[in-house]
């Protein structure tokens, strides 16, 4: 294969350092992009968005008292049931459709919505953090 029909690099790197960006135009309004410089010397646009979440909601019984709590944080969706030490996680949102994930995953508060929401935050951030890079 000849030098001029060697495929292009990937943005980024030195065979293609002529990275593509979002025009702004194009972005949500609570999108950000961002200017970083790697080891390697190169400078990378980064875009970062907030991390969405839904409030705790009482979810209740046809007695009419509460049965369970659900809230969502970072598309992960916690559904708590009173007196019950787990918490069901899936992916989605509150409204909307939802793929369950876990229905094992403990948690030992007292049941509150207050207490699931920190649970939701504190849960979602060590779970995702396994995932970063060092």
């Amino acid at each position: 294969m000849t030098p001029s029909r060697l495929p292009p690099g990937r943005p980024g790197t030195d065979a293609h350092p002529e990275e593509e960006t979002v025009r702004p135009q194009f972005l949500p309004p609570d999108v950000t992009a961002r200017a970083v410089t790697g080891r390697d010397g190169g400078t990378h646009t980064i875009y970062t968005a907030p991390i969405r979440s839904e409030a705790p909601v009482r979810i209740t019984g046809r007695d009419g008292r509460a049965d369970a709590l659900a809230c969502m944080y970072d598309h992960f969706v916690f559904h708590w049931r009173r007196h019950s030490r787990h918490v069901t996680v899936s992916h989605g949102t509150l409204a909307g459709p939802r793929m369950a994930l876990w229905d094992d995953i403990a948690i030992e508060h007292e049941w509150s919505p207050e207490n699931l929401a920190t649970f939701a935050r504190t849960w979602t951030r060590e779970h995702t953090g396994r995932f970063r890079r060092p």
